[in-house]
C-alpha cells in the first residue's frame, strides 16, 4: 500500500498548483471562479444598499442576505472565505464564486500555503519519529 506524501508547499508554483494539493490535502474539491454564469454553491462579492453604499457579503447558495452572519463592511479574507466553505455542506464539488478573484488570489494563495506548510511540517515530524 502507498502512502501519501505531500509536496512540499515551496515547490508548488502558481494558484492552481496550489489549491490542487490543498484540495488534496484536505479530501475536497474546491474550485475558484469569476464566472457568474456557473452555477455556484458559495458567493463572494458586493452588493448595494438602498442608499448606495456597497457592502460585501458571503452566501450560500441557499441562504439570503442576513447583515449579522454575511454582510461585511470590509472585503472579506481568505480565512472568512474558507469558512465559508467549511460550513457550506458542500461535500462533492465546491464552486466558489469571487466577484474580484483577480485581487482575492494572493490572499487565498498564502492562507493555502500557511495550511499546506503546518500539514508538510507536521508530516516530516512524524515520519521523523516513525524512522
Amino acid at each position: 500500500m502507498k502512502t501519501f506524501t505531500p509536496k512540499d508547499p515551496e515547490t508548488l508554483v502558481g494558484f492552481d498548483n496550489i489549491l490542487a494539493e490543498f484540495n488534496e490535502i484536505n479530501g475536497i474539491n474546491t474550485v475558484f471562479t469569476d464566472d457568474y454564469m456557473l452555477r455556484w454553491d458559495i458567493y463572494v462579492g458586493t452588493e448595494t444598499t438602498a442608499d448606495g453604499y456597497e457592502v460585501h457579503t458571503i452566501q450560500h447558495e441557499s441562504d439570503s442576505i442576513v447583515l449579522g452572519d454575511n454582510v461585511f463592511m470590509h472585503e472579506p479574507d481568505a480565512y472568512a472565505i474558507f469558512n465559508a466553505i467549511n460550513d457550506s455542506g458542500c461535500y462533492d464539488k465546491c464552486i466558489v464564486y469571487v466577484e474580484d478573484l483577480e485581487s482575492a488570489v494572493y490572499d487565498l494563495e498564502n492562507y493555502m500555503l500557511e495550511e499546506l506548510n503546518t500539514n508538510f511540517i507536521n508530516w516530516l515530524d512524524e515520519n521523523k519519529l516513525n524512522d
